[in-house]
């Protein structure tokens, strides 16, 4: 199934009108480790192919013969760990769970990175800011196997 860039732009609308979905992980023992749910995250929300600069992040679970595992923001809710770490309230709170970043109150001090107990929240060198998935709902729409969808909260 291809998906034009509408559908993605759409996508995007959905996700600043806050409509509370949240990303969940839902049947990895399916993933084969394409990394086309990191490739589109990357290119749709940080405008890079760079699998660095994406928010969800695809590993083993246990050398090469393992199963591979999503590290992603779970979207706390109630205590958000990362965002009572930010000194300067750059993390405010995301409807439904997890958190939106605020970039022109981020100082790049990486106080989120350290904080997230997940190790879901990543750094950017190049911007100097972190990169935390907003669930913006596009990698389910690349992930050919199935592995990851959208669930209303």
């Amino acid at each position: 199934m291809f998906i034009t860039k509408t559908e993605i732009l759409i996508t995007l609308e959905v996700g600043v009108l806050n409509i509370a979905k949240i990303l969940k992980v839902k049947e990895m023992r399916r993933c084969i480790g394409c990394f086309s749910c990191m490739t589109s995250c990357a290119v749709v929300n940080r405008h890079n192919h760079s699998l660095a600069k994406s928010a969800i992040k695809i590993k083993t679970a246990g050398g090469l013969s393992g199963r591979m595992a999503a590290v992603v923001c779970v979207g706390c809710t109630g205590v958000r760990a990362c965002a009572q770490a930010c000194p300067t309230g750059a993390l405010a709170d995301r409807e439904g769970g997890g958190v939106t970043l605020l970039p022109d109150r981020c100082t790049g001090c990486q106080k989120c990175v350290a904080a997230c107990a997940l190790g879901a929240v990543h750094f950017d060198s190049t911007t100097n800011q972190p990169i935390i998935c907003k669930h913006c709902g596009v990698c389910p729409q690349f992930c050919t196997h199935g592995c990851l969808e959208m669930e209303e909260v």
